[in-house]
């Protein structure tokens, strides 16, 4: 995903970064969120975030609103454009994923599944095994 950030999408008319199409598919996925909040979804700090909001604001995918009960609270939201060019992107994602697969079986299928699950298992493992303290420091 880190590598992926570095790249960019195509959004109607608009060339975005893949961070800022990971932040149109949470508020897709999630409604309306304060910038911190999604910060914390895409693992970006709220800064960042919030620079990423300005920009599609001005393309026009996301609007802000504030909030009527708490006016310190600003809340992002997709835009009827910003719904019609995520989902756009999404149903020529899924053609093309179902190009690609057209012959292949289910059954391979369900078996490149249980694989790549059982990789990300294993790395997810690594990962916190690396965070963890070495046990022979520990008092």
């Amino acid at each position: 995903m880190r590598r992926l950030r570095g790249h960019h999408v195509q959004l109607g008319g608009q060339q975005i970064s893949f961070a800022q199409f990971e932040l149109l598919v949470e508020l897709s996925d999630r409604g309306a969120l304060p910038a911190g909040e999604l910060a914390g979804a895409i693992g970006l700090t709220p800064a960042t975030v919030t620079g990423m909001l300005d920009q599609l604001v001005a393309c026009g995918y996301v609007c802000r609103t504030r909030s009527d009960s708490d006016r310190r609270v600003v809340a992002c939201e997709l835009t009827a454009d910003g719904q019609r060019e995520l989902a756009a992107h999404r149903e020529t994602k899924q053609r093309r994923w179902e190009g690609a697969l057209a012959g292949v079986s289910t059954a391979d299928i369900r078996a490149a599944t249980r694989v790549v699950g059982m990789l990300c298992g294993h790395c997810e493992d690594s990962l916190r095994s690396a965070a963890e303290p070495d046990a022979g420091t520990r008092p």
